[in-house]
């Protein structure tokens, strides 16, 4: 067998050895199991030594599955422009995705990568947010205002998504992302004369 073909089935096999864990981590947590290497061993079908190989413990594996859902499941290259009259697309997308994932992240958000993840989720709203930010108040605010402001505006967002994620509300996720826009929206609406 030539080098080249023995290296692509080596890479293809770390691909599915790969994502064989990030899915045993997604189906663990969502059945509320508890995340140990030797779990993620079990429900992978991988060696604890192959998983140490790549991570430093269950909590890395934990985070990379969850920044692979994002990845895989809301386009990051989603209109993050935050339009007058509606949510923007991305918020769209991440709330239909949380929904749709309601008990994996559940444990996430109470887990110690939950800091890592929302840092993961803002890089999707920042660019948007501070061009928004920046366009109602650019001119009448210090730069190091406006990202305050912007950080503000996420982590609002953030806290919104957390409470209904935690506490289910009977709301869709369309419902989610137009009271995210909303409260976004807030700080620069002008009270009707």
């Amino acid at each position: 067998m030539p080098l080249s073909d023995h290296l692509g089935t080596v890479g293809r096999r770390a691909i599915r050895s790969q994502q064989a864990l990030l899915s045993a981590a997604i189906s663990l947590v969502t059945r509320g199991d508890k995340l140990t290497v030797a779990a993620l061993a079990q429900e992978s079908a991988l060696t604890r030594q192959t998983i140490y190989s790549h991570y430093p413990d269950a909590a890395a594996v934990l985070l990379a599955a969850t920044e692979d859902l994002i990845r895989r499941e809301v386009p990051h290259d989603a209109d993050t422009a935050w339009p007058s009259d509606k949510p923007p697309a991305v918020l769209g997308a991440l709330t239909r995705h949380l929904w749709s994932h309601r008990q994996f992240y559940r444990q996430v958000i109470q887990s110690p990568v939950a800091r890592q993840v929302g840092q993961t989720l803002n890089g999707y709203f920042r660019p948007g947010t501070r061009r928004r930010v920046g366009e109602e108040y650019g001119s009448q605010l210090p730069a190091t205002v406006l990202e305050d402001m912007t950080l503000f505006i996420l982590a609002g967002i953030g806290a919104l998504l957390e409470d209904r994620i935690l506490d289910p509300h009977d709301e869709s996720p369309e419902d989610a992302a137009m009271r995210c826009w909303r409260a976004a929206h807030a700080p620069s609406a002008r009270p009707a004369t």
